[in-house]
Formats: structure tokens, C-alpha cells, sequence
């Protein structure tokens, strides 16, 4: 559970390591965006939030990782670091895992 949630969130592992990138491939840029975004969504947290404990594949919203104020701050995070601007709209739909969100800015960057 995340750490906007009302649950008690549960014991947060260590960060793990993420693979350095071999190519520039899509895999590979996709995985880098990701990692970004989830360092950015345990900052978010004010360290409540070990970035190994965050699913990349898990609700922005239902798994407790941002609020809509934080969501605001992520999609300016994500329009800075990445250059790539998306609608906050578009977290309720397709765009509602951290991995959807690094898929579409990795495919917008080329």
C-alpha cells in the first residue's frame, strides 16, 4: 500500500539496483524513464515511500502513490525531466501506472 493510502503502508525493502542500460533501445529507454519516475514518486513521499516498494505496474492513485496535488507535481516533473507533456486527465485513464506513463514518454522522445 502506498503512502498516500489510508492503510498503514507495510514495511518498505531496500531500493534495489536497476540495470545499467546496454542500448538505446525502447525496452531500455522505457526502463530508464521508469526508474526516474519512481525515484521522483519516493521523493514525493518525503522517504515514507522505498523506492523497491513501488509497482510499477500498481494505480497511481488506488496504490497511494500520489494525491492529486502530488499528480500535479509529477506531471511537471515528468514535462521537465523528459520534455514530453501529458494531459493530468489522462492519469485516471490509460496513463495510471508509472509504467504506462514511462511507456508513452519513452515512445514520445523517440
Amino acid at each position: 500500500m502506498g503512502w498516500f493510502s489510508r492503510r498503514q503502508p507495510e514495511k518498505a525493502t531496500a531500493p534495489t539496483a536497476a540495470a545499467p542500460a546496454s542500448s538505446t533501445t525502447g525496452v531500455d529507454a522505457t526502463g530508464q524513464v521508469l526508474a526516474s519516475l519512481r525515484e521522483y514518486v519516493s521523493r514525493l513521499s518525503d522517504g515514507k515511500l522505498a523506492v523497491g516498494a513501488i509497482d510499477a505496474k500498481g494505480h497511481i492513485f488506488d496504490c497511494g502513490y500520489v494525491d492529486s496535488f502530488k499528480s500535479a507535481e509529477l506531471l511537471n516533473f515528468v514535462e521537465k525531466q523528459f520534455g514530453v507533456s501529458i494531459p493530468e486527465v489522462e492519469l485516471v485513464g490509460a496513463l495510471c501506472t508509472l509504467e504506462s506513463i514511462a511507456r508513452h514518454v519513452a515512445g514520445k522522445r523517440g
